[in-house]
């Protein structure tokens, strides 16, 4: 059954069978086209990947049993700054970084116990903390693949 579990997990993480996959999600993104806006949608490619990437690394921290601040990621480290944005070098930086720890949590998925509990989630367990990173990122592909689409079009 854990066999079973981690490929689904797996398959869930890389979109197989539900959304598209994070690396042609990703693919020929570069921070021009990441750093636009469209009107009427409130973040950027670049928003939501910075707050991917940041909900990533605490579902990473949360299951090694590191301390989570949780009002440090909701006020300050959520959504990237403005003058993070204005070089595009940290774009590159970002997703390599969501690229590396993407491999961290597939890692994870064939390593944990998934009935562990989690300190830093009310002792939900590691299966629901892993859960929240497939569904997290599965909805927020869909929105760079829109915006994505739209900006592409509209050049």
């Amino acid at each position: 059954m854990i066999e079973i579990t981690q490929d689904v997990f797996i398959k869930g993480l890389e979109g197989h069978y539900s959304h598209i996959s994070p690396e042609k999600a990703l693919a020929d993104l570069n921070s021009e086209l990441a750093n636009k806006n469209i009107e009427g949608f409130p973040h950027s490619i670049w928003d939501l990947l910075h707050h991917m990437a940041t909900w990533q690394e605490v579902v990473i921290a949360s299951i090694t049993g590191k301390e989570i601040d949780w009002d440090n990621i909701t006020q300050n480290k959520n959504w990237p700054t403005e003058e993070s944005k204005k070089l595009d070098a940290n774009f590159d930086k970002l997703l390599t970084k969501f690229k590396e720890d993407f491999q961290k949590v597939e890692d994870l998925v064939k390593s944990v116990d998934f009935s562990k509990p989690i300190a830093s989630w009310q002792d939900n367990p590691v299966m629901q903390a892993l859960m929240v990173a497939i569904t997290h990122n599965s909805y927020h592909l869909g929105q760079i693949m829109v915006l994505k689409k739209n900006l592409i079009n509209k050049d």
